[in-house]
């Protein structure tokens, strides 16, 4: 009990030091603008448009940007600033970790209870991730579907003579996968307004940490460096067809698996109510003939 308290107690001494240290911190740039400008070289105008947590050098996992960058690589499907999703996960473990105190789900015991109440707030802190991973395996498989339809569409127009950067603008409408339609659609106006479609494409690609988009990338580049459309085009077509073939299949065998399950619960089940249906009949005749 002692050893606990005085580890927690260190916990706390530990999360002190760390707070007292970015507050420290906050407090020099925020108010100090000299230093700033020493250090950093920024400008008035610049200052005003940067986000002070962009400023602090904060570590990797509390970084801004890298937050960020990792939200967009997954979809980002809960729509979270990096300032509200750090939060958020703070709070979640906060929450869960003092409501399972509360409520002490495994008894009496001090020591028990509060490891679990951490497990319970670790799980808390991540389940957010949990989320975004879950959606974002689940548009990739979708946006590999849309892919096979992006390149057929883009091959088709390069065979009637069209460019390719207006075939890339044109994309987006074979997309049935929202996240990439709005990509693609976001990729189109770039094209429009800078004419630079390599560097638009770049752009395209660091929304998604997907081999298959660095793939399609590295295609659209290929082909406008070297004037080959159609082989090249194709063959990327060809392959990533199998490859959502071997996909459809195996989603279709879980299908028949989980079909299969169903049934044979709902078989038991039945199995179950005649059984017990049948011997509650049995009992009930048998206490009349002994009586």
């Amino acid at each position: 009990m002692k050893i606990v308290i005085i580890v927690l107690k260190l916990v706390f001494l530990t999360c002190i030091i760390m707070l007292s240290f970015y507050l420290r911190k906050f407090l020099k740039f925020y108010f100090n603008s000299k230093y700033r400008e020493v250090k950093y070289g920024e400008s008035l105008n610049l200052r005003k448009n940067k986000n002070l947590f962009h400023r602090l050098k904060l570590p990797r996992g509390l970084s801004m940007e890298y937050t960020e960058n990792k939200l967009e690589k997954c979809g980002n499907p809960l729509h979270l600033t990096p300032v509200s999703y750090l939060i958020l996960k703070i709070l979640l473990f906060i929450g869960l970790f003092f409501s399972s105190m509360q409520t002490q789900p495994l008894g009496k015991n001090y020591i028990v209870n509060t490891i679990f109440s951490i497990a319970f707030g670790i799980f808390g802190f991540f389940i957010i991730n949990i989320i975004n991973y879950l959606n974002n395996k689940d548009d990739l498989n979708k946006i590999r579907m849309d892919l096979a339809d992006v390149y057929d569409l883009i091959n088709l127009q390069t065979m009637a003579g069209v460019n390719i950067g207006h075939a890339l603008v044109e994309a987006y409408t074979v997309c049935k996968n929202k996240r990439l339609k709005k990509s693609l659609i976001k990729l189109a106006a770039k094209i429009n307004l800078s004419k630079n479609i390599e560097k638009a494409l770049d752009d395209f690609k660091d929304e998604y940490n997907m081999s298959e988009i660095e793939t399609f990338v590295s295609t659209m580049k290929e082909c406008i460096n070297s004037g080959t459309y159609e082989e090249t085009i194709d063959d990327q077509s060809s392959s990533l067809k199998t490859v959502n073939a071997f996909f459809v299949e195996k989603q279709t065998e879980k299908i028949d698996m989980w079909m299969l399950l169903i049934d044979m619960l709902m078989f038991m089940g039945i199995l179950a109510v005649v059984f017990f249906v049948v011997a509650g009949n049995l009992m009930q005749s048998g206490n009349s003939i002994f009586k």
